[in-house]
């Protein structure tokens, strides 16, 4: 998260040049999406096989509310100051906030379930 950060803070100062833009681009989404692991491995570790689901889905509507706020906001954002510095500066304010944030989570223990499978008894018929 802190590395989309970066990229997006080289984004910033990145010349008009469209080979550097389309790099500076591909290496932010790039470090995005590595982040998703560990939000999905996070959730592994703090629930059962049976509450993952639910857990998982969570986290999920949370990705999707923040991605379809963050248009909106960028859009006023644009919209008051017609700058796309600002706009962009937007996301590098909150990639850092988020990864502060993420600082505060402690890591847990993954949860063990009991084994539910049962020797399988054998009986034999006396003769």
């Amino acid at each position: 998260m802190l590395m989309t950060a970066v990229m997006m803070a080289i984004l910033l100062i990145t010349p008009n040049s469209t080979a550097l833009l389309a790099i500076v681009l591909i290496l932010a989404g790039f470090f995005l999406n590595i982040g998703w692991s560990g939000f999905t491995s996070f959730a592994m570790n703090i629930t059962t096989n049976s509450t993952y689901p639910f857990a998982i889905s969570i986290i999920n509507s949370g990705g999707n509310l923040g991605g379809f706020f963050a248009q909106l906001i960028v859009g006023a954002l644009l919209d008051a100051t017609h700058n796309y510095t600002v706009a962009f500066s937007y996301f590098v304010l909150i990639l850092v906030l988020a990864f502060f944030i993420l600082l505060t989570l402690t890591e847990f223990k993954p949860a063990v379930e009991p084994r539910k499978d049962e020797a399988v008894k054998v009986e034999t018929a006396a003769e």
